[in-house]
């Protein structure tokens, strides 16, 4: 199987979400048979201090769990201050390619989180250099998240993340949403949705599970009054300082006590205003080692998952919820939307509050406080629900059927893939901008022709497939009548086609009729060489007849090609599965000396006018 490379700054002994959930999918895929390496940096969250072993390294290489991890130096602060975070983020995605990409081979794909958005530097990077696809999984929309949180607000940053983002869901090869809510919004702002699934976060039951409580509470040392537990990160955009709001206003409830365990940029302000309102009901705790949380869990009456009163929100589902359930306990939610509508109506695991409402959660506090058949009927259903629809076994099952389709990837190249994809990209500049002079210079005595001969449109286009699957449009200089178009069904060409005008026969005998074509190579949506991009409807129906006919979509299509020079044009089923041959050829051979022999090749056709 081919190697499968996540790229993230989070790894364990790190307890942030992002670390524990690619940690635990990178060990069940290992189990699975696949070769899974993940490059990160050192351990540093959230206090930004690294450990004294990983002093002076600019590289380290260790295997966790059967996974290979290689760390690499990057600028580390602690998690606040945000642009020294900014700072940190775009250190490690600009740095970690080039400090660990040769120690990573040839992986077969890529997979990275965003946040942080700057990581996508680092997996495109990698990506175009070992020449692999790579898979850009989206918990939160970011930079949107912190725009709306009110952290960021320089318009020209904003605008630069912003295309950051929205290319690299152009780029990736599958977007991986972890909520229906991100899918959503993604579609809405125009992203195929063929392209974007739904996988969320889920939690190994087999670790998370049920645990005596007084057992727990002994071997933490802690008190056996009612305990409300909020467990994670303390970041802004939790809505912490609303927990001690109801904290002050359950103040009389002797034996009610909230614990809070974690960290962040959120907890020094929140232990000062605690401290400065004598909340001695409320006690922070410093976090847990992962392996030990089922057992802090378990010590829990109930438990707090809270955020922030902010629209983008309403698509969250922090990745807490599923520990909590999984370990038999209930729920005070304080999230609107798709959390609320799977723990709350789904799963009837807990109570929703609305956010940043105190009062609210004081009182959700309070009734379970009161009612414990309660809190312990909803703990059960929380159990039984995570097994069924989350179980972290069950959802790497669920993605290795998307790795499945990105990673039948062709044979390693024999030339380096830098040094070949450096080539590839001087021959599109090339053949982009001299083609576009060449049109231009053209195009007067064309465009005249064209229309004296058959009045209507100069130029043509067409919707194709890309590396991918991707759509896009193809311009051609109209070689048909214009009727052509506006029939009810897509045909192929044949030899001696009526829809072809006289001017358009010429045109494509020379080939000239695909020079506006040299503005899709500039805008990379298809190269100088590869298989020719198909139309969609043709595509959806060879990719079920043909074995094999999807690889094609695994490199860039091209203007001219192997299957082009040495087959003629495809009319039937049979034609297209002796092109695909050649195609797949080429695919798997690629190399500096083979993408010459077809530019002599296509000059030829050229000028003995074999085109039709």
């Amino acid at each position: 199987m081919a190697d499968i490379l996540f790229v993230t700054p989070y790894y364990p002994p790190e307890k942030a979400a992002p670390a524990v959930r690619i940690s635990e999918t990178a060990s069940l895929l290992v189990q699975k048979g696949y070769q899974v390496t993940v490059l990160t940096t050192f351990p540093n969250y959230p206090s930004g201090i690294v450990a004294p072993e990983y002093h002076g390294c600019l590289r380290r290489e260790e295997v966790l769990d059967g996974v290979r991890v290689i760390r690499v130096w990057s600028y580390i602060t602690a998690n606040k201050g945000f642009f020294r975070r900014i700072l940190a983020q775009l250190s490690f995605g600009c740095l970690a390619p080039l400090i660990g990409g040769k120690a990573l081979g040839s992986p077969g794909i890529v997979i990275v989180e965003s946040p942080p958005l700057f990581d996508a530097i680092a997996a495109r990077t990698l990506s175009w250099l070992k020449g692999c696809p790579f898979i850009f999984i989206v918990s939160d929309l970011w930079p949107e998240s912190a725009v709306q949180l009110g952290v960021l607000r320089n318009r020209l940053f904003i605008r630069l993340a912003e295309w950051l983002e929205w290319s690299t869901y152009q780029r990736a090869g599958f977007v991986w949403a972890v909520t229906e809510g991100i899918r959503e919004i993604l579609i809405r702002r125009g992203f195929d949705a063929e392209r974007v699934f739904v996988l969320t976060n889920g939690v190994d039951t087999r670790k998370f599970c049920p645990l005596p409580q007084a057992q727990a509470r002994a071997e933490l040392e802690l008190d056996d009054g009612f305990t409300v537990l909020y467990a994670g990160t303390h970041g802004l955009a939790h809505g912490l300082m609303t927990v001690l709001d109801a904290a002050e206003m359950i103040r009389d409830q002797e034996d009610v006590h909230l614990l809070l365990v974690g960290d962040g940029a959120a907890k020094a302000d929140l232990v000062a205003a605690a401290k400065q309102r004598g909340l001695t009901n409320v006690t922070f705790l410093d976090p847990f080692p992962h392996q030990r949380m089922p057992l802090l869990l378990a010590s829990a009456d109930v438990c707090l998952v809270p955020l922030r009163k902010v629209p983008l929100f309403q698509g969250a589902l922090p990745s807490k919820i599923y520990e909590i359930m999984a370990c038999a306990r209930p729920i005070i939610l304080g999230v609107e939307g798709e959390a609320c509508t799977l723990v709350v109506d789904e799963a009837k695991a807990a109570i929703a509050v609305e956010p940043e409402n105190a009062n609210a959660l004081g009182s959700a506090i309070l009734h379970f406080h009161q009612h414990p058949e309660v809190a312990e009927a909803m703990g059960q259903r929380g159990r039984a629900f995570v097994e069924t629809r989350f179980n972290r076994h069950r959802l790497v099952e669920t993605l290795e059927g998307y790795l499945i389709r990105l990673l039948d990837e062709p044979a390693p190249i024999s030339f380096p893939a830098f040094f070949y994809r450096c080539w590839c990209k001087i021959l599109d500049v090339i053949a982009g901008f001299s083609g576009s002079l060449l049109l231009c210079l053209l195009l007067p005595i064309l465009a005249t022709l064209i229309y004296l001969d058959s009045p209507g449109p100069i130029f043509y286009s067409q919707e194709r497939l890309g590396r991918y699957r991707r759509p896009f449009r193809m311009y051609k200089l109209r070689s048909m009548h214009p009727e052509a178009s506006r029939v009810g069904h897509m045909t192929w060409a044949t030899e001696r086609d009526p829809r072809i005008t006289r001017v358009g026969r010429i045109l494509r005998a020379t080939h000239i009729d695909e020079l506006p074509q040299a503005w899709n190579i500039l805008r990379g949506e298809i190269s100088l060489i590869g298989p020719r991009p198909e139309l969609p409807v043709f595509a959806n129906k060879l990719e079920k007849a043909i074995p094999n006919y999807r690889r094609r979509f695994f490199v860039k299509p091209g203007l001219t090609g192997w299957a082009q020079v040495q087959y003629h044009y495809g009319d039937t089923e049979q034609d297209e599965q002796v092109k695909l041959t050649y195609d797949l050829y080429y695919i798997d051979h690629r190399s500096v000396i083979l993408d010459i022999s077809i530019l002599l090749k296509t000059v030829v056709e050229v000028v003995m006018g074999h085109g039709r």
